[in-house]
């Protein structure tokens, strides 16, 4: 006798591993991961520097998490 089930799993990726994806992207690969970034904020009903600004304010944010914030607005603004 066979049985056959069908098994649904919901798999949330932890901060961890989203970071560590990003980090293992080449830099066309992180490009496009802000592309769609601003794709999706773009349909926000609050300006995305709202939630900059929560990040920002967020007591979670260490100095080390607080300073490659600061590095991509640093580089991201044309030379």
């Amino acid at each position: 006798m066979e049985i056959t089930r069908k098994i649904d799993i919901n798999i949330v990726q932890t901060v961890n591993e989203i970071a560590k994806a990003f980090c293992e992207m080449d830099s066309m690969e992180q490009a496009d991961f802000f592309n769609t970034v601003a794709l999706i904020v773009s349909k926000w009903e609050r300006p995305f520097c709202t939630q900059l600004q929560s990040i920002t304010d967020e007591q979670m944010l260490t100095k080390e998490g607080r300073n490659v914030m600061e590095k991509i607005g640093e580089y991201a603004t044309p030379q």
